[in-house]
């Protein structure tokens, strides 16, 4: 009933591309997406940032019920119009695959990911909601500049990095 929840096909892309992850993940946003991955690849932790305290407890909760225990959540204020990270020490320098599923887009913008260096650390980056806001046309931009494939994939999801295309089942 989370009309901000990722649909099946999404889902389905996730969760394969999280089986093949040989190291961590990033998640800016959390939810089901994060509990998918989670389920999806248990030798590797799920680090997702979250804003939203009361949204993070769910997630705690939820995973709690599932038995997941390779979800690092890291709680963090949106500031400046991103993730305030000042506080967050500990995350890897690298990460397998990102999803970026967070801030909501009416209440900041998703390419601080990408301006402040994250997708630089990042070999697959998976973008939600692409097809709003111009966003995908400055998806392709960037993957273009930093020599970088850009599949996208169905109208909301763009998959960025060194990855072979991946179909959303439908």
């Amino acid at each position: 009933g989370n009309s901000y929840s990722m649909d099946v096909p999404g889902l389905t892309t996730l969760m394969l591309l999280a089986r093949k992850a040989d190291g961590p993940i990033l998640e800016a946003g959390s939810g089901l997406s994060t509990l998918v991955m989670a389920a999806a690849n248990p030798d590797q932790i799920v680090y997702c940032l979250e804003h939203d305290e009361g949204y993070a407890k769910k997630l705690r909760s939820w995973a709690n019920s599932a038995g997941l225990t390779n979800i690092g959540l890291c709680l963090c204020p949106i500031k400046d119009g991103w993730y305030d990270l000042e506080e967050m020490d500990g995350l890897p320098e690298h990460f397998s695959l990102a999803l970026v599923d967070g801030p909501p887009q009416t209440e900041a913008s998703r390419m601080p990911f990408f301006e402040q260096g994250f997708a630089d650390r990042c070999d697959t980056v998976v973008c939600d909601d692409a097809g709003t806001h111009g966003y995908a046309d400055k998806l392709n931009e960037w993957a273009d500049l930093k020599g970088r494939t850009f599949n996208q994939i169905d109208p909301r999801m763009v998959i960025i990095g060194e990855t072979e295309t991946v179909e959303c089942l439908s």
